[in-house]
């Protein structure tokens, strides 16, 4: 992983031809866990060798289905201009409607729009009308209960998934959104879609790999400040709004320093160190197991103390969009706690 992150960030293009059985099926592994096909392949030359059949076939895949979410993100955001639904889309699509990257080199999951909280129900409304529902089937179709910052997955016929999110930013990170409004109100219309502005796309790339996920989502967010920088000539520049609202200034300035070093040296000895240094869970180690000890006294009393309860009914309700005092209720905060129980290891 360290070879791919140096090297793409360098702009290095190296032969796979040299790479071992290990290192590819390593690769592959990668590519499904995090999404890299496409840094893999703009890093590493494949050949029609049988050993790198997995890896262009996962291009391939992945270009087919970026493809489809990127229609269907046309379908939506043109409907959403129709009404004048006040939205931004961010993340990965936005990048590559901003042109941050060549094609076929950043994909992308899902659909992630922010809506202004004001048009939500319209814009639901509108996702509906496009045969958007959501992937729990056994959630009601309204959108009653929130959430933290988005509304339960949704999806189409076509397996594209849709978050519609009313914040950037969870209410357990931040009270209140401190960059949500600014999105909104500093947004670029590019190509018929509603995109954040530059500083927005790196101030909400930092809290998405470094506060949003307790556990490391890999390098991307590494190669898209990178290439966000330098597509919109930010290269070495600290200074941003949106950062500074997030109060991740410091994570930036480091961040940046490496970058300075990558270019600049031919090897970093101490990469995990740095990455560690600028946030833990953006240390390439495994992701962690979200299984808890039943004999781990302390995290199960922290647990209870931190409402667990509470908040169990609270996500049942927003992952089922059905009231407590509805009559369904007990049969679906049941089954949550059944899966909540499962996550408990004896040994």
């Amino acid at each position: 992983m360290h070879d791919l992150i140096f090297n793409y960030l360098k702009n290095k293009k190296i032969s796979a031809n040299n790479l071992t059985q290990k290192q590819i099926l390593n690769l592959v592994s990668l590519s499904k866990k995090f999404h890299l096909i496409g840094f893999i392949t703009s890093t590493y030359k494949l050949s029609d060798r049988s050993e790198h059949e997995e890896l262009i076939a996962l291009k391939k895949l992945s270009v087919a289905k970026n493809l489809m979410m990127m229609h269907d993100l046309k379908l939506i955001c043109s409907d959403l201009n129709k009404k004048k639904i006040k939205y931004c889309i961010l993340k990965g699509s936005a990048l590559n409607v901003a042109e941050v990257y060549a094609p076929a080199t950043r994909f992308f999951r899902d659909l992630d729009i922010l809506v202004a909280k004001e048009d939500l129900k319209s814009a639901f409304k509108i996702l509906n009308n496009l045969g958007y529902k959501y992937v729990n089937k056994f959630a009601k179709n309204r959108c009653d209960f929130l959430g933290t910052h988005h509304l339960p997955v949704m999806s189409n016929e076509n397996g594209t998934f849709v978050e519609l999110h009313h914040r950037a930013t969870a209410q357990t990170h931040y009270k209140e959104c401190p960059i949500t409004e600014n999105i909104l109100k500093d947004k670029i219309f590019h190509k018929e879609i509603f995109i954040p502005n530059p500083s927005a796309l790196i101030g909400h790339t930092l809290y998405h790999g470094l506060i949003h996920n307790r556990y490391s989502i890999g390098p991307i967010i590494l190669f898209d400040i990178n290439k966000i920088m330098k597509k919109y000539n930010l290269e070495k520049n600290t200074s941003n709004k949106y950062v500074s609202l997030l109060k991740l200034e410091n994570e930036l300035i480091k961040v940046n320093e490496l970058f300075i070093d990558i270019e600049n040296k031919n090897k970093i000895n101490d990469l995990n160190y740095r990455l560690t240094n600028i946030r833990k869970n953006l240390a390439l180690t495994e992701k962690e197991s979200y299984k808890i000890h039943f004999f781990d006294f302390k995290l199960v009393l922290k647990k209870i103390i931190n409402n667990f309860f509470y908040r169990k009914i609270v996500f049942t309700e927003f992952k089922y969009q059905t009231s407590r005092s509805s009559l369904k209720f007990p049969i679906f905060y049941l089954n949550e706690l059944m899966v909540s129980i499962r996550n408990i290891r004896l040994f």
